[in-house]
């Protein structure tokens, strides 16, 4: 593989598989696109809607440091800097903060002891 990812979320992909450029393009914003290149960034929106399509934010990471740049393989073992990886990480974990539910609201009720009533049949 051959991606280097920048601590400013700037992404360039080297020689890259029409499969794989498609894949990149699921969690990226690309901006610039040569037969041997693509430059994108990864945004909070291209993450979002990567997560949206059942894209886990560990398969991202997953994707980046199996197709890292065979050089940033060479220097470290950090492929994807650190602020880019939790920072998706936390773009995952903020869906997960609130959940719906379906609810019925009783109101109107005629006295203080007819709503005790149904409070106490509700716990």
């Amino acid at each position: 593989g051959n991606i280097i990812v920048e601590s400013n979320f700037k992404l360039y992909a080297y020689n890259f598989s029409p499969m794989k450029t498609l894949i990149l393009t699921m969690f990226t914003a690309p901006f610039l696109r040569l037969p041997n290149l693509v430059v994108g960034n990864i945004t909070r929106e291209s993450v979002r809607e990567a997560l949206l399509l059942g894209i886990t934010a560990e398969q991202i990471l997953d994707f980046l440091k199996a197709n890292a740049h065979t050089q940033a393989k060479l220097l470290n073992e950090c492929y994807v800097p650190d602020n880019i990886s939790d920072q998706i990480l936390l773009w995952e974990a903020e869906r997960k903060v609130c959940s719906f539910e379906q609810v019925v609201l009783y109101d109107d009720f005629p006295n203080q002891d007819a709503f005790n009533l149904v409070k106490a049949e509700a716990e």
